[in-house]
């Protein structure tokens, strides 16, 4: 197995955007996913935009659309602040809670500069990503059978054929050596990446500690 990034989602204002830029410089396959959702910006996890502007273009960078913009996009194709949109190299869709249209994939490859993130639940989309695959966008898959809510998966999910998957759900310093040594064996000698959230934070604030903590027993993939 080779990770090509480890996400670290839900930076927010409580850190300040040179504290990212160290911890890429130290780790520089760390990718920062940051969450976005209009009605909850400048809330904990939800950075201002004006947070956001101030990061560093050279840092891998993913934006996890979440909530009602997710749903704008998704079914009625529509983006919002494109000088926020256009920061980020990968763009996140959870829409694991929706029905999603085909039409939604046209739509996407529109903008091919772009590699798009389908968050994956229970109901795996088939469809969709078929159709993905036939319009060779270029796309990824994030495994998390929570759906967000950080449980650890009972049991990871084997690779999509042909599609660069990604492992979320319930990862966290406690338990990261064990687990990776588990999807290790399932993903064999493919290129993945893991993306984690809830257990890497104190008091609601994303731990520096914690996720280099994630970071270092991670080196080993890398």
């Amino acid at each position: 197995m080779k990770l090509k990034y480890v996400t670290v989602t839900g930076a927010d204002n409580s850190l300040k955007p040179k504290e990212l830029n160290l911890i890429a410089k130290n780790f520089p396959f760390v990718e920062f996913g940051i969450l976005l959702n209009p009605i909850k910006t400048g809330t904990e996890r939800f950075p201002t935009f004006d947070w956001i502007y101030e990061l560093n273009q050279n840092l891998n960078l993913s934006g996890h659309f979440c909530g009602a913009v997710c749903k704008e996009l998704v079914y009625d194709n529509k983006i919002f602040n494109y000088d926020i949109f256009r920061k980020f190299n990968r763009i996140q869709l959870n829409f694991s809670p929706y029905k999603v249209p085909i039409n939604l994939i046209y739509y996407l490859n529109q903008m091919p500069e772009k590699q798009w993130i389908f968050q994956i639940g229970k109901d795996n989309k088939d469809e969709l990503i078929q159709e993905a695959l036939n319009q060779k966008i270029n796309f990824g898959i994030l495994f998390d059978q929570s759906g967000g809510k950080g449980i650890l998966s009972q049991k990871w999910p084997n690779l999509k054929e042909n599609v660069f998957c990604g492992y979320a759900g319930g990862l966290g310093p406690e338990n990261i050596e064990e687990e990776l040594k588990i999807i290790a064996d399932i993903v064999g000698d493919q290129e993945i990446w893991i993306d984690m959230e809830g257990k890497i934070r104190d008091l609601e604030k994303l731990s520096i500690a914690k996720v280099n903590q994630i970071l270092e027993a991670s080196l080993q993939y890398v």
